[in-house]
């Protein structure tokens, strides 16, 4: 890299040292060797819009901070940035607010963002401010939640594979199966590994049973089954069971759909502070509604509701509620 790439390579180097390796930058491995790392994409569109933007700028207009060229030209800093005037310019442009934005505008990648954020504390408050951040989501076609974090618009890019048409439907053998296909191991295995990258992300599972179940309660211990078989993968993959909970619908929700083996599933959603990836069906809301004003279970039912308060495995469901969601016993649920 030479002339106005010298500033963001120097920028995102610096950045490095208290961050993962730099894409596009040299790093030095084991033994003392120089590894080069290939270049993101999006440093080229940045690269683009920071030439364009320095074009229009005269010397007056560029805030002054020689401590960012004296450093350059500091002996250990020359192989960082180029010493010329221009690439002075655009390190002086890029560390101002006006510079980030122009950074954010360029690409919104939150993980080149992140990184330029620990360049200085100026850089820090522009980087990680709401407003800067709802913007960002908006050029992207993000959801976050309200103040927005970095955190949640790096997650919203980064479950974006994860939550196509179906694609976070598990499906199970038709008549009453809960055993995971083979199939479906690499979605969970994916799941799993986005949930451990982002420590405050929980899973949860809303499970369902076909309409021709023999009975509300087999119809619920089916979906059961089936969610439990879920969670047991995702904590063979080294997710946490405090961050993954469980619905077991039984047939309310799958009353509704057409009876066909696409019922016998399960769907996985991503939750981080008050935002669901992908954003759950409008079917769920109706039908809890429904399942709370619903009328009492059989008498047979009831009895196994009462043997079940006895098992010592007790199990917990994430039920939604009129005033969100809320941890209730299967006890009290079946």
């Amino acid at each position: 890299m030479s002339g106005c790439c010298g500033p963001l390579r120097w920028l995102l180097k610096r950045a490095a040292r208290h961050w993962a390796p730099v894409w596009g930058l040299d790093r030095e491995a084991e033994g003392g060797k120089a590894v080069r790392v290939p270049v993101s994409p999006w440093l080229g569109v940045v690269l683009i819009k920071c030439r364009k933007t320095l074009h229009g700028l005269s010397s007056e207009a560029v805030p002054k901070k020689r401590h960012l060229h004296q450093e350059a030209k500091s002996p250990e800093k020359r192989c960082l940035a180029c010493p010329c005037e221009t690439c002075a310019k655009a390190a002086a442009f890029l560390t101002s607010p006006q510079g980030i934005e122009c950074l954010g505008a360029a690409c919104a990648d939150p993980e080149i963002l992140a990184r330029l954020s620990l360049c200085s504390r100026s850089q820090h408050r522009t980087v990680h401010d709401a407003e800067f951040l709802q913007r960002r989501a908006a050029e992207l076609g993000k959801r976050v939640a309200s103040p927005a974090r970095l955190e949640q618009l790096a997650f919203s890019v980064a479950v974006e594979p994860l939550c196509g048409l179906d694609t976070n439907h598990i499906y199970f053998s038709y008549g009453g199966g809960s055993q995971l296909q083979g199939s479906e191991l690499p979605f969970l295995a994916k799941a799993a590994a986005l949930a451990r990258r982002f420590s405050r992300v929980n899973v949860h599972i809303d499970a369902h049973a076909g309409v021709r179940a023999p009975g509300r309660l087999v119809a619920k211990r089916t979906s059961q089954a089936r969610a439990k078989a879920i969670l047991k993968e995702l904590v063979a993959q080294g997710l946490p069971e405090n961050r993954i909970s469980f619905t077991a619908w039984g047939r309310l929700v799958s009353a509704a759909w057409p009876e066909n083996e696409r019922v016998a599933r399960a769907e996985v959603y991503f939750k981080l502070d008050d935002m669901v990836y992908p954003e759950r069906p409008e079917y769920y809301n109706v039908r809890s509604q429904l399942g709370l004003a619903s009328p009492a279970d059989s008498e047979e039912e009831a009895v196994h509701r009462l043997r079940l308060r006895h098992v010592e495995d007790d199990l917990l469901l994430f039920v939604p509620a009129t005033t969100g969601f809320q941890l209730v016993s299967i006890a009290n649920t079946a």
